[in-house]
């Protein structure tokens, strides 16, 4: 198949939705996967249609299971032969305080924000022509209360996308990490999932002309020149105070 394909993880809802939706208007084809709402992730293609993508497939996606994983990449393939990219966004949010933390919530976390990418982007090698992109989360960076499991998956996420972009040189591998963002794991509130999606795109297309391997602050990425020089001399005063 002569059209550009984008395989996007948890893309029924929030961040993903809208990464499907920008990539439907750059004329991608577009796999998108849901864990629970299949009528969410139709609806999902039915918009992208609409917006210009040639193609859709729709499929249920459990990142924690390696058939599932197996099954979508088996699919994607009879669907599309390959794909140009890898947008690994489904994830979930356990927010407790770790002394009561049942280990299940532990495990789910770990298996769904770090080891599912790690599969997944596994599958999918053999299919991914152009760039792996990784959502990961500011909380990664400098940790959250409540939020011990969380914030370990996603600095795991970091240290993944980096030793990807070392052993796969031909493949752009790039972090993206959001701050709160507008959606139900966001409780609605922080930055609208369209600006996020936008900075995944650009990433995906490689216009950051960034080192692979790299993390993409996405708080940074959206703030336009005067809200990158504030960011900067926040992120200076920080670190000389510290």
């Amino acid at each position: 198949m002569s059209n550009k394909a984008v395989f996007i993880s948890g893309s029924s809802r929030g961040i993903g939705r809208s990464t499907a939706l920008r990539f439907a208007r750059a004329g991608y084809c577009l796999v998108i996967t849901y864990q629970n709402s299949e009528s969410e992730a139709e609806m999902v293609a039915r918009e992208s249609r609409q917006l210009g993508a040639p193609e859709t497939l729709v499929l249920r996606l459990d990142v924690s299971s390696n058939e599932s994983i197996m099954s979508a990449a088996k699919q994607t393939r009879e669907k599309f032969g390959n794909i140009d990219i890898l947008v690994n966004n489904a994830g979930i949010f356990k927010k407790q305080p770790l002394a009561e933390q049942p280990f299940s919530d532990i495990s789910g976390q770990i298996a769904v924000n770090l080891e599912g990418p790690i599969k997944l982007t596994r599958e999918f090698l053999p299919l991914i022509k152009k760039s792996v992109i990784n959502v990961g989360s500011g909380i990664g960076f400098v940790g959250k209360k409540h939020a011990a499991a969380y914030a370990a998956t996603k600095w795991g996420i970091r240290g993944f996308t980096k030793s990807l972009a070392a052993e796969m040189p031909n493949l752009r591998a790039l972090a993206v990490h959001p701050g709160l963002t507008a959606t139900s794991m966001g409780n609605a509130g922080g930055m609208a999932p369209e600006k996020v999606a936008e900075i995944i795109f650009n990433a995906a297309e490689g216009n950051y002309g960034i080192k692979n391997g790299s993390d993409i602050d996405v708080r940074y990425y959206a703030a336009g020149y005067a809200g990158k020089f504030l960011y900067l001399v926040k992120s200076y005063v920080k670190k000389f105070i510290s």
